[in-house]
């Protein structure tokens, strides 16, 4: 069963890949022909690679999670923790198998326009889907009859409890709440707890659980869903390849003779490749083998080292094609009037006063070690960038077609995947065939854990809209804010909070929603019309300024303790205890916070708030959308969007079973939540 499910991850990501590549080259006029339904296949690749690479990884006991899961000894006594972890996994999935499952029946014949096929058959993967999570999550639990006994007699009760509507009442559904959130740290993986309280709040709101798979089908709605496996598919293929040693190689041989060369040549080495795979995480566990040894040999102590790698790894969330800026302006973009080039543009220079920072504190140890520097060699340095040359040219390449408009987003981030595959398999020839079986089964496991997140976070905030928790929150802000310093530092605070609890993809799905009403009147219209603007145009912020100090917190988060995640990441990568990784991430923190305060209440030290930049993109219909951003996802610039209806999931009828099922719901606003 392994076999199969990784050999359809496998052919269904390499497809995602050449299908929009050839799709891309056929508009040329060189004889290569169009292949009939290929922009269908992405959209459901996207799906199900979503849940077979997250099936995957269930397996192999990687879903993402807040923590990593105790470990169990039959010698030893049942901890609580094991106890309670794997109880809370198997009965949330367990829940979510049942309410996908429903949600298939229900619309079991309805039309799809995603590929000419039955409904059922695009969304079929969804229960199974979990349902496979949830036997992976019993095989691979403690062999234990108190563990295993334990997480039979929680669905048990559960659905005792669901089936007398225990849950809509008030004392119960708190209940259920406190016992997710205290999950939260005990390891149960991240799209289970959102997941889980999405579930309570839509239950007790009269609503259906049934919804949640509804929003799991959202990701074949859109064309950016499918950049986030092929980005990481681009990512994975370089670091597989032989990409790190050479790319080691030409920073350290242009920056190696300075002062703390080697620092900087590594903090420019992991942007580099977060840039592109969009998960510092991966930076970590690609590189950290590399470049921890390479600063021990030039004398740098280990905390500094550790603590060096560990930071570098987010460094590269502001420089494009990061996924998270990209998923930051789909996601905010249309209610902020706000194109994903500005924030490429606003982000730039921003990302190199980090990588700054953390360049100076290098250069710093290196006179404190006493470490020698090497001599420039302008024929080594240029013989080394020569050899990676086709390597050092893939952002460049990726930004050009991104700006420039050339080629659609995902045809963009397709090809990047295809001429990274070409790179590394037949000019360098640093992986064979079988060997990139491996690899891009390594990534759909790592795309799987992203996406099911994703869509466990689009059901929550579904649920948020649905008991108005955005509103509240925008008239307490209006209420109780009125000083633009306040908001900012409000909004500070807020965000590392968010960024050391919650993986930043789930944030923006999250948060974005809830900061896109502060640009956003009372009066906004469900139409997409603007009055004056919200609190925060009335304050005289921008919304690519809030952008960026968005991404910048989050990117701050990931190494904030006690549970900043690539905290814990760092400590599996290199076998160190959670507290070694504190002291020595500790003086970086400080550095970054300084940096995130600049980018905050400094905003012209960068080009994307000066004259020009907001109105850099053109908007030819006025329906807040640029064009350059209905191109990318390819919609009709000519045409106004703006009163469409949001839903084009490609199931006819599903708006109206929505609403059937619940009658009080609340619509939900496109981009903007």
């Amino acid at each position: 069963m392994t076999r199969i499910i990784t050999i359809l991850a496998v052919f269904s990501l390499l497809g995602m890949a050449l299908l929009p590549t050839i799709e891309s080259f056929s508009r040329i006029g060189i004889g290569i022909p169009s292949i009939p339904g290929s922009e269908g296949f992405v959209l459901l690749a996207t799906l199900w690679v979503a849940f077979l690479g997250a099936i995957l990884a269930a397996r192999d006991k990687r879903l993402l999670a807040l923590s990593q899961e105790a470990e169990y000894s039959e010698n030893q006594p049942v901890s609580l923790r094991v106890l309670y972890s794997n109880t809370m996994t198997f009965m949330l999935v367990s829940v979510m198998t049942y309410a996908s499952a429903g949600f298939v029946m229900e619309n079991f014949a309805a039309e799809t326009k995603v590929v000419p096929a039955p409904f059922w058959v695009v969304a079929v993967i969804i229960p199974i889907g979990f349902a496979l999570i949830t036997t992976s999550v019993f095989m691979v639990s403690p062999k234990n009859n108190l563990i295993r006994g334990s997480m039979i007699l929680a669905v048990i009760i559960v659905a005792i409890m669901g089936y007398f509507e225990l849950f809509t009442q008030a004392n119960f559904f708190w209940m259920g709440i406190i016992l997710i959130l205290l999950s939260f740290p005990m390891g149960v993986p991240i799209f289970a707890v959102l997941g889980g309280i999405a579930m309570l709040i839509l239950h007790y709101n009269d609503g259906t659980i049934l919804a949640i798979a509804n929003e799991a089908f959202t990701l074949t709605e859109k064309y950016e869903y499918a950049t986030i496996p092929l980005f990481a598919l681009t990512g994975y293929i370089l670091a597989e390849g032989g990409a790190p040693k050479r790319l080691v190689g030409v920073f350290h041989n242009w920056f190696g003779w300075m002062p703390g060369g080697t620092p900087i040549a590594a903090a420019l080495i992991c942007a580099f490749f977060t840039a592109l795979t969009g998960g510092s995480g991966v930076t970590i566990l690609a590189l950290g083998g590399l470049l921890l040894p390479m600063l021990r040999e030039e004398g740098y102590p280990l905390g500094f080292s550790i603590g060096l790698i560990t930071v570098s790894g987010s460094l590269g969330l502001l420089f494009p094609p990061s996924l998270p800026l990209i998923l930051y302006g789909v996601r905010g973009g249309t209610a902020m009037q706000l194109g994903i080039d500005k924030i490429f543009q606003a982000a730039f220079v921003p990302g190199l006063i980090l990588i700054g920072l953390v360049s100076l504190w290098g250069i710093r140890q290196s006179y404190i070690s006493k470490v020698e520097r090497s001599s420039f060699n302008l024929n080594r340095a240029v013989k080394s960038i020569w050899s990676a040359k086709w390597e050092v040219v893939i952002p460049f390449l990726i930004l050009i077609s991104i700006l420039t408009g050339f080629t659609r987003l995902v045809e963009v981030a397709a090809m990047s995947a295809v001429y990274s595959l070409i790179v590394e398999v037949y000019i360098y020839k640093d992986l064979k065939l079988d060997d990139l079986y491996k690899v891009v089964a390594k990534c759909a496991k790592f795309v799987g854990g992203i996406l099911i997140i994703i869509a466990m976070a689009k059901a929550l905030n579904m649920a948020f809209v649905d008991i108005d928790f955005y509103k509240t929150m925008i008239n307490w802000i209006e209420n109780n804010i009125h000083n633009k310093f306040v908001l900012l530092l409000a909004l500070n605070i807020f965000l590392l909070i968010v960024g050391c609890l919650m993986d930043i993809f789930s944030a923006i799905i999250i948060i974005v929603p809830l900061i896109s009403q502060l640009f956003r009147s009372s009066a906004f219209s469900m139409f997409g019309e603007f009055s004056e603007g919200g609190i925060a145009v009335m304050l005289g912020l921008q919304a690519v300024h809030i952008a960026v100090i968005f991404i910048a917190n989050l990117e701050l988060g990931y190494i904030t303790p006690p549970v900043g995640m690539n905290l814990f990441l760092a400590a599996y990568r290199f076998d160190k205890p959670l507290s070694r990784i504190y002291r020595a991430t500790l003086p970086y923190f400080l550095i970054l916070l300084f940096g995130v305060m600049v980018i905050t209440y400094v905003p012209f030290v960068f080009p994307g708030l000066l004259p020009g930049i907001e109105s850099s993109s053109t908007d030819s219909d006025g329906d807040g959308m640029p064009d350059w951003w209905e191109k990318a996802y390819m919609l009709n610039v000519n045409e106004d969007d703006s009163g469409k209806d949001p839903d084009k999931d490609g199931v006819s009828n599903l708006e109206e079973y929505k609403q059937d099922s619940n009658p009080q719901k609340s619509p939900e606003l496109d981009e903007s939540g």
